[in-house]
């Protein structure tokens, strides 16, 4: 029956969608929706029920998207197991909606009345939506958005993406991942296996996907930044808590040291960052790595290896002057006689103007005497 009419299958999922609505018994006619459409799927002779799911909604959809997409949330819900993480299922959805009906989907996962995947899932959908096209990916990411998926998740699809400036074949880069995995990267603080991660990336002077975030974390975690990249260069492997970041870890511990240079000289030609390359710790780490470099490497990162500063030559400290006694203020014994003579001469003077002084006076006296008698 399923093989002549097709829209049998489709029709039973809006059949219980909207008897689920209407049924005040919804745990029950769920029970009772699954047993029937697993019984059509045995009578149409497929063993993969997911694809018989997927195949259904694929008529539905080309029939009559805005059923599809009102119908979506109950077929994950009540198929969670066939569907949840399903990156074939999730491009059929993805393909047919619209922003109206993405929202819907958006504000049902903030809800938490519909999760389309989890956080083990993503990867594998992130790394096949590659193939998508440019809004179905822009559309996967409002929903990675809506599920909270952590950058952690998209760690090991970073190797695998493509970016080339201004080129012309659009279909070989992946600016739709790289641009959200950036804006990502930009709330989280840098760690070890973040920037282990990053500098394990090829190098291509077109990509500006490497130099960017860290230029962003340079500008606001300047003294991190300066210390995690020393543990790289000289292969600290990071302390981890748990098994799993143990195992992120060791996947991501040894950086070749000619990469490391490479984004490091394009952090310097793009950015102009001379300042950081300036901090005591990035000078060590720029003299730790020329001493390990080869010949071929030194005249490659000669510009690098140019902003080492020389370290002057300390002078040795002057000798303590011994302290000879000085002769100033001393005043030398002609000298002394000399003020004692003119100190006797001018006390003579001075006692010959007092008396002049005071023989005037009597003088004067005796006048008034006179005067005063005669009258």
């Amino acid at each position: 029956m399923h093989k002549t009419t097709y829209q049998v299958g489709y029709h039973l999922l809006y059949f219980l969608k909207a008897s689920n609505i209407k049924s005040d018994k919804v745990q029950e006619n769920s029970e009772t929706s699954i047993a029937t459409y697993k019984d059509l799927c045995k009578a149409a002779g497929l063993k993969d029920f997911a694809a018989f799911v997927i195949r259904d909604l694929r008529f539905l959809g080309e029939d009559d998207p805005r059923v599809l997409s009102w119908i979506i949330p109950d077929v994950y819900n009540i198929f969670a197991k066939q569907t949840r993480g399903n990156a074939e299922l999730l491009q059929l959805v993805l393909e047919r909606l619209d922003s109206s009906q993405l929202h819907d989907l958006v504000c049902m996962v903030l809800q938490g009345s519909l999760q389309m995947f989890d956080n083990s899932s993503f990867a594998s959908i992130l790394e096949k939506s590659l193939q998508w096209e440019t809004l179905e990916q822009l559309f996967l990411w409002q929903l990675a958005k809506a599920h909270e998926i952590p950058v952690d998740c998209c760690l090991s699809v970073m190797p695998k993406l493509k970016f080339t400036s201004h080129s012309a074949l659009v279909a070989n880069t992946h600016g739709e991942a790289l641009s959200n995995i950036l804006m990502m990267l930009r709330r989280e603080s840098p760690t070890g296996i973040l920037l282990r991660t990053l500098l394990l990336r090829e190098f291509r002077m077109e990509d500006p996907t490497v130099v960017t975030i860290l230029q962003y974390w340079v500008q606001r975690y300047e003294d991190k930044m300066a210390s995690l990249i020393s543990e790289v260069v000289n292969n600290k492997p990071q302390p981890s808590p748990n098994k799993r970041k143990r195992n992120q870890s060791t996947k991501a511990s040894a950086v070749p040291l000619d990469q490391v240079l490479s984004h490091l000289n394009h952090l310097r030609t793009a950015c102009g960052q001379t300042t950081f390359f300036a901090l005591e710790t990035m000078q060590d780490i720029l003299q730790t790595a020329q001493n390990q470099c080869s010949e071929t490497q030194k005249k490659k990162y000669g510009d690098l290896f140019a902003l080492i500063e020389e370290e002057e030559e300390e002078e040795p400290a002057p000798e303590p002057q011994r302290k000879t006694k000085s002769s100033r203020g001393r005043k030398p014994k002609g000298r002394k006689k000399q003020e004692s003579e003119s100190e006797d001469e001018s006390s003579e003077v001075n006692i010959a103007r007092l008396c002049l002084f005071f023989g005037d006076v009597l003088l004067a006296l005796l006048v008034v005497g006179n005067i005063i008698l005669k009258r």
